[in-house]
Order: structure tokens, then sequence, then C-alpha cells
């Protein structure tokens, strides 16, 4: 029983596998689907399940079998049943396998000839387009393309193809200026098959000779045209030839009276170019040109210029300064005269004249910049063909007078300044330097007066004069520089100068106490270095800056200032640049202050006496040499200066007793 089963199970095994792999053909074409063929050779393609295959053209006359394969190539054959003339051609393949065959065909034209000669193309040249067209090729399977060949000739011959759809019989391309273009035509049908070329036709883009502009320049490239007419001297000139397109060939020469010289031109980028040095024969001259293009067409033209080797006449009249930056100029030129060059010191002015039969005036007002007074003006002339005449001149000018007023003023002042920060810091006066210095501003006042006037002349003697009287005055005069500076700012610990300023009072009046309420006082003490000529001293400054920091109008005050001696002193040596009240028999002085409007400051200085480099590299001051400026209501109020002591070192003390005491117990322990 169980071996009856296994034998169905095999049987049924076998049907389902020979079921799987039954025979049939899923797809068969010749040539990829192609409608048309030339060629008896065919590319077959199969997809199918079977183990052999054989083709037919007749169905009845086969091919031997063969493997089975997924392309074939396949030559059609009379042994096939195949006939080789054109045609539709059925092709017949049967494929099989051990359980059975399948059969299936595809079809293709075969068409082996060319289609019809072309007629000639015709071709019409409107606005740069040549517009090509021609009658319609004929074939039994119809025309595919057509191969327009186009021949260009110009400088140079090039030949090219271009594929067009059988469906068109025009064409259109862009045709270079003086070129010969030559078509023709090959027709191709759907089996690939071509015709003949077709008779070729031509064109000509251009029948006349190129346009020809001739034109002459000097070195610069520049035409030097007076009214349509060049003009050159005995010198080298450029000719340039303008021609948009290529030339075979280009000649030309100059005329020079009756002598005629050849040029050589060479390629230049927008044409050609030749050089050629004029010969001083003045007159008329002329330049003719001949060009060629690669259509052997023709062109000439000429040009005519002036040679001009003659310079110009000039004479000048008048160089006067009109105004602070202004100079006048006026000269005699020559009819011929087309502009002037007018240099001063770097700067160039160009004016330019009219051309007439005879001598003109020529008048420049000149707006001068950033010169010497040593004015050097060159002048030059130039006439048509730039031919030169010069003059050179020198004169004394009063140059850019309002600046120079200015820089004395700005040194006037700078002098005036440093007499005035010496006597502000109370060091010292100079009064010669200060009647000199007085002296010198007059004389600005008059120069500015001259140049207001115009007159120049006198305006730059008393420059020259004040230069003088300040150089002089700079040489003499007091330079002043810190070397050292001390400060202490008294407002920044309020409370505890406060303290110290009870100190010197058995108790502390009670205006003072507002009074040091209401004012921010800093001290500052500097040592100035101060050098006259090559003679070197050195001075102490004190400055007491006093500033209402009140919301309120504060009443005149007096401060009492407690002057170390290291900087009184002797009294009669000290100078201040504010009323300093002495108090006999002390170093105590009494300093007046004004009323003083809310931030409002003040600052009162006193000087030591002057030392010199010995007695400073001695000098040393502390400032705790400085006592509190002390603010009172009134005049010669009692002040006692004495500065809060320190805390004493109590160390060697507590030491001192401790022995005491360790030396007590031992001698107590000892009696014991």
């Amino acid at each position: 029983m169980i071996a009856l089963k296994m034998l169905w199970i095999s049987i049924l095994a076998i049907l389902i596998l020979n079921a799987a792999h039954a025979v049939s053909i899923t797809s068969f074409s010749i040539n990829d689907n192609a409608s048309y063929t030339n060629s008896p050779l065919l590319n077959l393609s199969i997809n199918a399940a079977a183990s052999e295959m054989r083709f037919s053209c007749d169905g009845t006359n086969w091919s031997a079998w063969e493997a089975y394969a997924s392309s074939k190539r396949f030559t059609l054959d009379t042994s096939y049943g195949c006939t080789l003339s054109d045609g539709n051609k059925v092709v017949y393949i049967e494929v099989r396998a051990f359980d059975g065959n399948a059969l299936a065909s595809d079809s293709i034209i075969f068409d082996s000839k060319g289609p019809s000669k072309p007629s000639a193309p015709t071709p019409v040249l409107e606005n740069g387009i040549a517009k090509i067209s021609w009658s319609a090729s004929s074939d039994s399977s119809g025309i595919g393309k057509y191969v327009l060949r186009i021949k260009e000739y110009g400088k140079e011959t090039k030949e090219f193809s271009i594929s067009i759809s059988g469906n068109e019989t025009s064409y259109q391309h862009p045709a270079k200026e003086r070129h010969r273009y030559c078509y023709s035509l090959m027709a191709y049908d759907n089996a690939g098959n071509s015709s003949q070329y077709s008779d070729e036709q031509c064109i000509v883009t251009s029948t006349t000779g190129p346009d020809v502009n001739i034109a002459v320049f000097d070195a610069n490239m520049q035409k030097r045209d007076f009214n349509g007419v060049s003009y050159f001297r005995n010198e080298m000139v450029f000719i340039k030839v303008f021609v948009k397109d290529e030339l075979k060939d280009i000649n030309g020469y100059i005329l020079q009276g009756s002598e005629k010289n050849m040029l050589n031109f060479s390629k230049a980028q927008d044409g050609y170019i030749a050089s050629y040095i004029l010969k001083p024969v003045d007159g008329l001259a002329s330049v003719h040109v001949s060009v060629t293009d690669y259509l052997d067409l023709n062109k000439s033209s000429h040009a005519e210029f002036f040679v001009d080797s003659t310079a110009p006449d000039l004479n000048i009249v008048l160089a006067k300064q009109k105004s602070e930056t202004q100079l006048l100029l006026k000269a005699i030129v020559s009819g011929d005269t087309t502009k002037l060059y007018i240099d001063v010191l770097g700067q160039r002015y160009l004016f330019e004249t009219q051309v007439s039969d005879k001598d003109k005036g020529f008048e420049a007002l000149l707006d001068l910049n950033n010169v010497q007074e040593l004015l050097k003006i060159n002048v030059t002339a130039f006439d048509r063909a730039e031919n030169t005449k010069s003059i050179a001149l020198e004169k004394f000018f009063l140059l850019k007078p309002t600046a120079k007023i200015k820089d004395v003023e700005v040194l006037a002042d700078s002098l005036k300044s440093k007499l005035d920060f010496a006597k502000e810091l109370a060091i010292f006066t100079q009064p010669e330097l200060t009647a000199s210095l007085a002296d010198a501003r007059a004389l600005i006042e008059g120069a500015k007066h001259d140049i207001e006037s115009q007159e120049y002349e006198p305006a730059r003697e008393k420059l020259e004069k004040i230069k003088a009287t300040l150089e002089l005055i700079s040489s003499r005069i007091a330079n002043v520089a810190p070397v050292k500076k001390y400060e202490i700012d008294y407002n920044a610990e309020k409370a505890v100068f406060y303290s110290e300023l009870s100190g010197y009072f058995r108790e502390i009046p009670m205006q003072t106490k507002e009074l040091w309420d209401s004012l921010a006082i800093k001290r500052e003490v500097t040592v100035f270095e101060i050098q006259v000529a090559e003679k070197l001293n050195y001075a102490a400054v004190v400055s007491i800056s006093i500033k209402n920091s009140s919301a309120k109008k504060l009443a005149p005050f007096w401060i009492v200032e407690l002057i170390p001696k290291t900087i009184a002193g002797d009294f009669s040596m000290l100078r201040s640049n504010t009323v300093l009240e002495h108090r006999p028999r002390s170093n105590i002085v009494d300093i007046p202050i004004k009323a003083l409007m809310p931030d409002e400051m003040v600052a009162v200085r006193y000087t030591s006496t002057l030392m010199s480099q010995q007695e400073y590299e001695k000098f040393k001051i502390e400032m705790a040499e400085f006592y509190l400026p002390v603010p009172v209501k009134e005049k010669g109020t009692e002040v006692a200066f004495v500065h809060t002591y320190e805390r004493p070192n109590l160390a060697p003390l507590a030491i001192a007793i401790l022995a005491v005491a360790f030396a007590y117990i031992f001698y107590r322990r000892a009696k014991k």
C-alpha cells in the first residue's frame, strides 16, 4: 500500500515538472522591430522556453535544428525558401523540447535600391542668411533624411555636412561676409540606402571689394584733426587701415611732394598698420592703399594730411600775482598756435586757443596750490603739428599768504600759550619776550591789511620779519614739562580726612564743617623741568583744586595752608597765581577763594624757588609734609596743624611685659 502511494507521488511530480517546462515563444522580432532593411543579413531576437530552434522563409524549407539562443544572425537564403528581390520578407521560427514544438513569425521590408538623385539645391542670400531649397527625392521605402554638404571658401577652405529630416526641403544658415558657399544634397531612404550627390550650386556673399577706411596717427595714436585735416611735423606716424574682413593682400605708399615711399603693413587688432617717418617737407601729403580680399575683389582708398615743421612764435608779456592763490599770465603767440601748457612747480595747466591767420593775445589766470615763494614758470606753445616753443622764467611770489598768516598766528599763539603757562604755574614771567611777541602780532595785522589790498610784496617782507622775530622768541622762551607728579584726593576718603581736620581744632567750627562737606578738594604736587636755551632748571608747583560739589552757591571763603619748608624756603621768593597772605613767624598762609557756583572749580598754585640740576638731585618731597588745606569763613582763623598720630607698635612692649611676668613666676617658684 505504501509503495503504491509513493508511485502516484512520483508520477504527479513528473507531470508538474513537465507542465512548468512546456514549450512556448514569448517574443520574436527582426532588427529590433524595424520596418525596413537594405541588407539580407538580419538580426533576430528570440525569447522562448525551448532547447532547439530552426528558421524558414516559407514554412517549408527549414534550416537545420540548432541549440536554442536568444539571438541569431540570419541571412536571407533561397535554401530556406527566401527570395532576394525587394519586398516584404517573412521569417518563421520553430522551437522544440522533449514535450513538444512552438511556431512564430515576423516580417520586414527588404529594400536594396537607393532614392532618386536630388535636384540641385537653390541658395538665396537674404540679410546675411543663406536660404537653400530643393525638390523632394522619391523612394519605395520613403526618404529618411537629407545630408546637405556645404563648402566654405574664404581665407581657409572648409567643408561640413548638415543632417536634415526627410520631410524637409529647405534649410537656412548664417553666411559670412566675403565668402563663397557651394551646396549639394544626398538623400537617404528609410532602409538606409543613399542616393548620388546632387549637382552643386554656389553663391558669393559680396560682389564688391571690401570697405577701406584710412587714418593717420602720431606716436600717441592721436589724429591731430583740425576741421577735418590732420597736421604732423617731421616725425613717425602710423597709418591704420580699418577693414572688417580678412584680406588676401594689402599695399600702399605715402606721397610727399613728388616722392613716393612704399609702406609695409602688418596685421593689427582692428585692421592693418604701417609706420613711416615723415620728411621735413612742409605742405600737403597723402597716403594711398589698395586691398584684395579672398574673393579676389579689390578696393582702393587714400587720405590727405599736412606736414608742418616750423615752430610757433611765443612772447611772455606779463606774469603777476592777482590774488592769494592766482597768477595772471599774458603772452602773444602766432596764429597757428592751438594750445599752451603752463608748468608751475610740478603742476601743468592746459589752455586751448583758436587758430587764426595772425598773431593773437593769450591771457590765463592760474589757481596755484602747494607752491614755493620762488615761482618757476615754464610756458610751451604748440601748433597744429605739435611743433613747440618754450620760455622759462623765475619770479618771487607770495604764494598762499593766508596760510602763511595762519602759520605765524598759530606759532604766535603757541608762544603765548607757553608764556601764559609758565605764568599760570607761577614759575616765572618773561616780560621782554612778551613785548617782542606783541610787536610780531602788530606786524601780522599789517601783513593782513597788505594782503587784503593785494599788496603782496610788502606783505612778504613783513612775513619775513615776523618769522625772524618768532624764531628768536622760540629760541629764548621757557619750555616747561612735568617730570614728577604726586596727588592726594581729599574727597576720596572724605570722612577719614575730616577726622584729621577735626584734630586741627579744639572744636571744629560749624562753618568749616559745612565748607568741608560742600567742597571737593584735590592736591597735586608736580616737579617741572624748565628749559631756557641751554639752561636747565627745576621747580616744584603745588596746585590745590577746589570744586563746589554742592547744589548751592558758596559765598567767598579762605583756605588756610601750611606750606612745607621744602617748598617755602624763603617766603619772599615764593610765587603764586593768587594772593598768599603770610602769617608772621610761621609757614601758614591765608588764601582767598571767590564765591563758587555749583560745580565751579578754581585752582590755587604756588611754586618753589628755581633749582639747579644739582639742587634737584638732592631735592626730595613727601606728601606727608602737606597738611590738609583748611576751609574757613574768616581770615586769620586759628588752626593748630598737627598730624593724626599713627597707632604705636605694641609688640616690643608686650614682649617686655611677658618677659617680666615669666621672670616673676620663676622667682616665686624658686623661693618655694
